[in-house]
Order: C-alpha cells, then sequence, then structure tokens
C-alpha cells in the first residue's frame, strides 16, 4: 500500500471539569430541536446553564461531549470549552447525502457523492483538527476509540488517528481490491476484500506511525478482529491469526492450510476454530513471544501516557498497546479514574504521577503504568521572546524573534490557512489581516523546527 495524504482542515476545545474520561473532552450536551434549530446547553460549572444554537439541523448526533448535526447538504459541530467559558463551534457545506458519525470524540461524515472528512478537538492548543477530502463514491466512515476509518466500493482505505505530539491527524491508506470490509477494533484496522487479500494495522506509539501487515489469501477471506487480535478465515481452507507484539514491537503472523470452510471465532483473545468435527484452539503468550497450541492467550498491556506537548505540560494523554483485552481501567494517581482506551485529561497540580492501567476480559486482567511527570501548565513560548505588536490589530500585525523564523501561518477558528509565509529565514516579518473579519485567530511561528502558537484578536 502507499502512503496517501488528503488534506488538513481544521480545529478548536473543551475542558471538563472532574471527568476526562473520553477523547470528546467535554461537558454533558443537552440538546431540543426546534424546527430546523438545534438548540444546545450545558451546566458550566463556574456559569451555571450556557446556551447555544445550530442552524438548518434535521439530523443530528451527541456523545462523549461533541455535537454533530447536517441537514443532508451542510454539517455543523461544536463542544464547549469550560476554560474558555464558551461554545466552540464550525460549519461547512457538504454534497447532498450526508451521513454524520460521532464516537470517542471524533465526530465525522460521507458523502455519497464521495467525500470523507474526520475530525476531532484538541483541547491542548484548543481547535479542531479535521481532516478529509474526495474519495471514490458511496464511501462508509466507522469511528472508534479515536480511530477513523473509511472504505470505498470502488476499492481504496484510510485510516487515521490523532497525535497530539504533532497536533495533527497520522493517516494511511491506498488502493485495495473491490468492496473491502474494514473493521476497528482495540486499536486495530483490519479489512478484507472478497477477491481475496488481507491487511491490518496498528498505530505504533512508538515510531508514531501506522505498522501494518497482510496480503493476499483465498478468494472471500472471513475475518475476525478483536480483543487486539486478528484472525481470518477461508473457504478454500485456511485459517491465520495475527497479533501486535508490543515486547517486539512488531506483528507475528501464523497459520496455514485447514480443511475447507473453517468456522473461526475470537473469546477473550484466544483464537478458535473448527473444521469438520476438529476443534483447534490457538493462544499468543507475550513470555514466549509466540502462538501456542491448545492454549489461551496471556492477556498484556503495555502502556503509553505521556505529556505530548512539552509547552503544555499539565496534559496527559493515556494510550496502550493490548493482548486479550477488551475493558480498560485507569487509576490517574490524583483519585480520578478513566474506564476508556484511550484519553487525554489535564491534572490541575504539578508533580510526579505514577497513573496505572488494568486491562481485563471476562477471564483475566493485567495491570501496568508508567510514571508521568506533570507542569504548572503553559510553558510560555515566549522563553523565545517573540514581540506580536499590536494586539489586538486591524491590519498590520509585526512578529519579531530572537531567533531566525523558517515560517509564519495565520489560521481561522475553523483551523482553515489563510496566510502562509515560508523560507523566511530572517528574525522580523509582519503578515496583513485587514481584509479578515473580527474575532480570534492563530499564528503559528515555525523556529529550529518547533512550532509556537499565538493567539491574536482582529478588531
Amino acid at each position: 500500500m502507499k502512503k496517501r495524504l488528503l488534506f488538513l482542515l481544521i480545529f478548536l476545545p473543551a475542558l471538563l471539569q472532574a471527568q476526562f474520561n473520553n477523547f470528546g473532552y467535554g461537558l454533558v450536551i443537552n440538546a431540543q430541536l426546534v424546527g430546523s434549530t438545534l438548540q444546545l446547553s450545558v451546566n458550566d460549572p463556574s456559569l451555571g446553564i450556557i446556551t447555544n444554537q445550530m442552524s438548518n439541523i434535521n439530523n443530528y448526533i451527541i456523545e462523549d461531549g461533541c455535537v454533530i448535526g447536517t441537514n443532508g447538504s451542510s454539517v455543523a459541530y461544536g463542544t464547549y470549552d469550560t476554560e474558555d467559558h464558551q461554545w466552540k463551534t464550525g460549519a461547512t457545506s457538504t454534497s447532498s447525502g450526508t451521513v454524520i458519525h460521532n464516537k470517542d470524540g471524533v465526530v465525522g461524515w460521507a458523502t455519497t457523492g464521495g467525500s470523507v472528512y474526520f475530525g476531532t478537538y484538541d483541547p491542548i492548543i484548543k481547535l479542531w483538527s479535521f481532516y478529509g477530502g474526495s474519495t471514490g463514491s458511496s464511501p462508509t466512515l466507522k469511528l472508534n476509540q479515536g480511530i477513523a476509518a473509511y472504505s470505498t466500493p470502488g476499492g481504496s482505505v484510510s485510516f487515521g488517528i490523532y497525535e497530539y505530539s504533532q497536533h495533527a491527524w497520522i493517516t494511511y491508506g491506498g488502493s485495495t481490491g473491490v468492496n473491502p470490509s474494514v473493521t476497528v477494533s482495540e486499536g486495530i484496522v483490519a479489512y478484507s476484500t472478497p477477491g481475496g487479500s488481507v491487511y491490518y494495522a496498528i498505530y505504533n506509539h512508538l515510531s508514531k506511525q501506522w505498522d501494518t501487515n497482510g496480503g493476499s489469501t483465498g478468494v472471500s477471506p472471513t475475518i475476525v478482529n478483536q480483543d487486539g487480535i486478528v484472525a481470518y478465515s477461508t473457504p478454500g481452507g485456511s485459517v491465520y491469526y495475527a497479533v501486535f507484539d508490543p515486547l517486539l514491537n512488531q506483528w507475528i503472523t501464523e497459520g496455514g492450510s485447514t480443511g475447507n470452510n473453517p468456522v473461526l471465532s475470537i473469546n477473550d483473545g484466544t483464537v478458535y476454530y473448527t473444521v469438520g468435527s476438529t476443534n483447534y484452539i490457538y493462544g499468543y503468550d507475550i513470555n514466549l513471544g509466540g502462538w501456542v497450541n491448545n492454549s489461551t492467550t496471556v492477556i498484556y498491556c503495555k502502556p503509553f501516557i505521556e505529556t505530548p506537548d512539552p509547552n503544555h505540560t499539565d496534559f496527559c494523554v493515556f494510550r496502550v498497546e493490548s493482548i486479550g483485552a477488551n475493558a480498560y481501567s485507569y487509576s490517574c494517581d490524583d483519585g480520578q479514574f478513566i474506564l476508556q482506551r484511550n484519553a487525554i485529561k489535564r491534572y490541575t497540580s504539578a508533580g510526579t504521577y505514577n497513573p496505572t492501567l488494568q486491562v481485563s476480559n471476562s477471564s483475566y486482567n493485567s495491570t501496568c503504568g508508567n510514571p508521568v511527570n506533570i507542569g504548572t501548565g503553559i510553558n510560555d513560548v515566549d522563553n523565545i521572546k517573540f514581540e506580536i505588536s499590536p494586539n489586538p490589530s486591524s491590519a498590520i500585525i509585526k512578529i519579531k524573534s530572537p531567533l531566525k523564523m523558517s515560517s509564519i501561518q495565520l489560521i481561522n477558528i475553523e483551523g482553515r490557512p489563510l496566510i502562509s509565509k515560508k523560507k523566511i529565514d530572517t528574525t522580523e516579518s509582519e503578515i496583513n489581516i485587514e481584509k479578515y473579519p473580527s474575532g480570534v485567530y492563530l499564528i503559528k511561528i515555525n523556529v529550529d523546527g518547533e512550532t509556537y502558537n499565538h493567539k491574536i484578536i482582529k478588531l
């Protein structure tokens, strides 16, 4: 498969008092559809009930602190920021036949004419970040556990996860055989084609890129993606099973020929299949680094608990690579528990914390964790003392840096780049915002490969 980039769109926010337990990161949203106006409200712990509304809506979904609505030819989305004490919303036109999705803090939509967009709210830089573009006709979008994946009947699959250390979607995808079938479960994307191929991928939190495997199979493969295990069978008579070993940092795949029409299933991460009247069991043993016949899978977890942004060291991302697990509970070491596979939260006090994660299935559990050093909040990037003035401004904004800047971008509240100045190689520059509407904008400055964000106000 080839790596394919679509294009980046958007960004926004929402902090949540004591329940940073999902990617949505927002307060509970209440809604009422009155005609074609969606009336929204949240109970801000500081200010009480705060309302907002979305126009031209006849269908909407609310989940995990996010809302998305559509009238079939346009989309609106939003969340509530308890730090800024205001709603952060966006809207865009789409082609007709729009189907919206909302799961685990990721919203998205697909159009029958052939386009897909998906996005999440980044509470660190306080922007919505969207990714998407044109696809083949009639795409199918799936969202699960912070992962977005889509396929087209014509034969393509793409998927992505939001990487907080880069404040961007990390995507992978390309052409497949026609009519691919895609599944997303426990951090794994797996898909098959009737013509005879199976591929599976996991986001590698060490290399921060997708790690893929797979290839040709017999025709009409049946794929099962469950509990951190991928297994597939073919009517012609073969069964294969795979797991991503977090210790070896690679996919481990085994299997081979069987009798015709094997019946395949996964339970608690263990592979079961039947050929005729004969039953087979294969489990993965993390201690041996391999698959074992007539043995159940040894449940295991490897956590990736980190502060992703050196300029915002009070934010912490909770992620994991697990084997045999389907339930998760983080103890954050500050009295809070998170019942999600992936999450992002903000600690309220600086210090060293030792969050732990317990993964489990119906029979077993395993515990893992790692310490994190939490700071007091924003490490002000003005330790590189940028001068951005005047701010607010109605026209020209001058930018001075003690080090040479390589690029500058002006981005609006919806995350759309308005001005891009590249290869500056100077310590002084300016941008003219006179033609843009009044409001809040973001200036992104790149110095020595590091990007710094500053809010400005257009009068």
